[in-house]
C-alpha cells in the first residue's frame, strides 16, 4: 500500500498544515510520499529532500494569488504518478491540489481520497467562493473519508450540511509531540509568585490574522511595578510593520521578534515563559495548535474569541478569552494573571491536565485504522 500526502507547503515550513502532516507520518509504519509546492515563489526547480526519513518532492510555483499557489509541474506529477498510489491524503483548504486530485480520481477511479479539513477560505475570496465551494463539494463526493478535528469544526463547515458528506466524516483530534526529555521535568503547575520579570511568549507566522499588533499594543496599557518581556517566535511578511510598531510605542527593550528558531530553542523559551499570548483575529485561525504546546509547559493562555477550534482547544478552563482586536482587554487579562495567583495556577494545572487528552499515538493509530 502506498500513500501520497499533499501537505500544501513544504514539510520544513514552520507550523500549520505541514507540521500536522509531519507529526502524523514520521515514525509510522506506512509507505508515504509527499508532494508540496513552494508558497513563496523562491524555488526555481524541483527538489527532493528527506525529513525524518520521509521523501518529499517540492515543486516550484508559477503563480501565487494570496494564499493560493499554482504549480504546473506539481499538477503534471500528480496526474502522471496517480497510478502508483492507493491513497491520496489531501488537506483543505488547498484549491489547486483539489483540482489535481479530482482529475487524478477521474483517471484512476480506484484511488481512495482522504482529506483533512483545517479551515474554510470562502470569505477571503468572495468572488471565487462559488467555484471554491463547488470544488469542495466535488472532492467530498469522491472522497473515501473526511477527517475533522472537533465537533465545532464539523458544525461550522459548510460542506457538512449534506447528508452524503456527513456519513464519511471521522473525528480525529489533532495532536503534537510531547516536549523533549530535557523539559519533561518542567511539566508541572507553574506559579508566578514573587517574580520580578514576567515573560510573555507567542508562536506563529507574522501575518495579519495572528493579531500580533494587538498583543504588542496591549503592553502600552500596562502600568506594572514589575518588568515584562514579550518574545514572538516566527517569520512572516508583517515583520517590518511590527518592528515599526515596537519603535512607535518605545517597546524595544520589552518586545523581541525572534524569527524562525530551532525546536530546542522554542522549547527553552516556552520553559522559561510565564504566559502564552494567542491574539488571533480571524477565522483563518481555525485551531491554534500552538496552544497545546503552551499547555505542555503549564502556561496559562490569553486567547481571543473566534468561536471555533481555537476556543475548543483552550476554553475557559485553560485560558482567558478576550474580544478580537482589543489590546486593552489583553492588558487587563495579563494584569489579572499576575495579580491573582489562584487563577494563574488553576489555568496552569488545567492546561497540563487537558493536554493529556491529545496523545499523538492516538492520532496515528486512528489513521492507521483507516489505511489498513
Amino acid at each position: 500500500m502506498k500513500i501520497l500526502c499533499l501537505p500544501r507547503a513544504p514539510l520544513d515550513y514552520v507550523g500549520g498544515i505541514p507540521a500536522y502532516c509531519l507529526n502524523l507520518y514520521k515514525d509510522i509504519d506506512l509507505n508515504v510520499d509527499f508532494y508540496s509546492y513552494d508558497i513563496n515563489k523562491g524555488l526555481r526547480k524541483k527538489i527532493i529532500q528527506y525529513k525524518h526519513n520521509l521523501k518529499e518532492t517540492i515543486f516550484p510555483s508559477n503563480f501565487i494569488i494570496g494564499t493560493i499557489a499554482i504549480s504546473f509541474e506539481y499538477f503534471y506529477s500528480i496526474i502522471k504518478n496517480q497510478s502508483k498510489y492507493e491513497y491520496i491524503h489531501l488537506q483543505l483548504p488547498d484549491p489547486f491540489s483539489v483540482i489535481c486530485v479530482l482529475i487524478a480520481k477521474i483517471l484512476n477511479p480506484k484511488i481512495k481520497i482522504i482529506f483533512t479539513w483545517h479551515a474554510e477560505i470562502y470569505k477571503k475570496y468572495i468572488f471565487l467562493s462559488p467555484i471554491l465551494y463547488l470544488f469542495d463539494i466535488l472532492i467530498s463526493l469522491l472522497s473515501y473519508k473526511i477527517i475533522f478535528f472537533t465537533e465545532g469544526h464539523i458544525k461550522r463547515s459548510s460542506i457538512c450540511k449534506f447528508k452524503f458528506i456527513r456519513s464519511k466524516i471521522k473525528l480525529i483530534p489533532c495532536c503534537i509531540p510531547k516536549p523533549s526529555n530535557k523539559y519533561k521535568s518542567l511539566n508541572n503547575r507553574k506559579t508566578i509568585a514573587n517574580k520580578k520579570l514576567i515573560k510573555l511568549v507567542s508562536i506563529g507566522r507574522l501575518v495579519e490574522y495572528k493579531g500580533y499588533e494587538y498583543s504588542i499594543k496591549a503592553l502600552k496599557y500596562l502600568d506594572l511595578e514589575i518588568d515584562l518581556e514579550y518574545k514572538i517566535i516566527g517569520e512572516g511578511p508583517l515583520k517590518n510593520k511590527l518592528i515599526d510598531l515596537i519603535k512607535k510605542y518605545n517597546l524595544k527593550d520589552k518586545v523581541y521578534l525572534l524569527g524562525h528558531v530551532s525546536n530546542e530553542i522554542k522549547e527553552e523559551v516556552l520553559s522559561q515563559a510565564d504566559i502564552f499570548l494567542f491574539p488571533s483575529i480571524s477565522q483563518s485561525e481555525a485551531y491554534g495548535l500552538v496552544q497545546l504546546e503552551a499547555m505542555h509547559f503549564g502556561l496559562p493562555i490569553i486567547n481571543t474569541y473566534l468561536g471555533n477550534g481555537v476556543n475548543y482547544l483552550a476554553n475557559k478552563e485553560t485560558a482567558i478569552t478576550c474580544p478580537i482586536k482589543d489590546p486593552q482587554s489583553i492588558a487587563i487579562s495579563i494584569s489579572k494573571l499576575i495579580s491573582e495567583q489562584n487563577i494563574y495556577e488553576n489555568l496552569s494545572k488545567n492546561g497540563l491536565n487537558n493536554v493529556s487528552n491529545y496523545d499523538l499515538k492516538d492520532m496515528k493509530n486512528s489513521y492507521l485504522n483507516i489505511f489498513i
